[in-house]
């Protein structure tokens, strides 16, 4: 026999009370309850505002986010908390029903927020109790071993990501008494972009300015129509260093564009080092640099003069190709091990949309 699922508005099912503000005094490290924010656990307290388990979603900041409580808890004022009827609703089942609904997508406003009205609007089908614990038992095993999966890979892609790093320790923390060491500034010369004002940045124009924003990513634009000197371009096969904010070291490969005033281009002296030897060692010394040099609260930088002074060791030309040629090498296996990790993370993350939505389409989840 078919069972009967029913269309429901979400405002029919549950309601979304708003948390409370709780003073500081009553926040307590060991304290008996957690104390829910729009993103999950924030604190602790001997106080609870709710006596049993619920479903917390962000109200403001992380809107639309969700979390399933297991017993007596506090939510914040930038929170709410559902309350329904336990004999007709299972609470792992409604979890289940608002994680399909994507609640983020609802939020507006500056400091991102969500109207209860706008939830209590959206449908779903719902079966009656025993249906909805059966989903429940079917999705738990299902979700569990996915979830098990993703965190084997995000560990195995951790764990490749640090495979290369170890990889620039064994290379660059070789010792060779005839191998000397200079100077960043006796090897290469730090050359500053272009500050530019909110003026001069356009949504559309002759050039493309990289900032340290996209740096990275390369993937959000802004232009400009100025004539410069050439040494504030670079062009593909220039080395770049971003010294505020997104630290680290880019092989440019995307053509010229003008490079902001927080981005380095690296000229280096033929004569003494080899480019991708540089470009490898200032991404093996990115961290130490951080640690060493680092500056400032708001956004950490350092300075060209502290960059000028660090130590680099510059072996004979012949082995700084050899050194390449090992971490061109192994950065190739790497990165493609890196690749393959993250599309099966991805994957999985699919896998558990398509469950759920399989799940909450009636019929469609099939009884085992």
């Amino acid at each position: 026999m078919r069972i009967k699922w029913e269309q429901k508005k979400i405002g029919e099912i549950l309601q979304l009370e708003y948390g409370k503000p709780l003073p500081a005094s009553d926040r307590i490290p060991a304290g008996a309850f957690p104390v829910y924010g729009a993103n999950g656990e924030k604190d602790r307290t001997d106080k609870f505002l709710c006596d049993k388990p619920s479903i917390v979603v962000g109200r403001k900041g992380s809107a639309g986010e969700l979390k399933i409580t297991a017993g007596k808890f506090w939510p914040l004022d930038v929170t709410y908390y559902a309350v329904f009827n336990q004999s007709k609703y299972d609470l792992k089942f409604l979890y289940y029903v608002l994680l399909t609904l994507d609640l983020p997508t609802l939020a507006r406003g500056v400091k991102p927020g969500i109207n209860r009205n706008d939830v209590y609007a959206l449908t779903a089908m719902i079966p009656p109790l025993s249906e909805q614990q059966r989903i429940v038992r079917l999705l738990d095993e299902a979700l569990e071993g996915i979830d098990i999966a993703k965190a084997n890979t995000e560990q195995n892609l951790q764990n490749t990501r640090e495979l290369f790093e170890s990889q620039l320790n064994a290379v660059f923390e070789q010792k060779n008494d005839e191998w000397k060491t200079e100077k960043i500034r006796d090897v290469c010369e730090l050359v500053n972009g272009r500050q530019y004002s909110k003026q001069e940045l356009l949504s559309t124009g002759k050039y493309r300015v990289l900032r340290v924003g996209n740096f990275f990513t390369s993937t959000t634009w802004y232009y400009s129509d100025l004539e410069l000197e050439e040494q504030k371009y670079c062009n593909s096969g220039d080395l770049l260093y971003a010294w505020s904010a997104s630290f680290g070291p880019r092989m440019w490969a995307g053509g010229k564009v003008i490079f902001h005033y927080h981005i380095w281009k690296v000229v280096h002296d033929t004569t003494q080092i080899d480019k991708k030897y540089l470009f490898y060692f200032f991404q093996w010394d990115t961290e130490k640099i951080k640690k060493a040099q680092g500056t400032g609260t708001t956004m950490m930088h350092v300075s060209m003069g502290s960059m000028n002074e660090r130590a680099v060791v510059v072996p004979p030309l012949a082995d700084q190709l050899r050194m390449v040629r090992v971490l061109d090498d192994f950065n190739t296996d790497t990165s493609n091990l890196v690749k393959l990790f993250e599309k099966k993370i991805v994957a999985m993350d699919q896998l558990k949309e398509s469950l759920l939505r399989k799940a909450f389409h009636a019929g469609d989840l099939v009884t085992a």
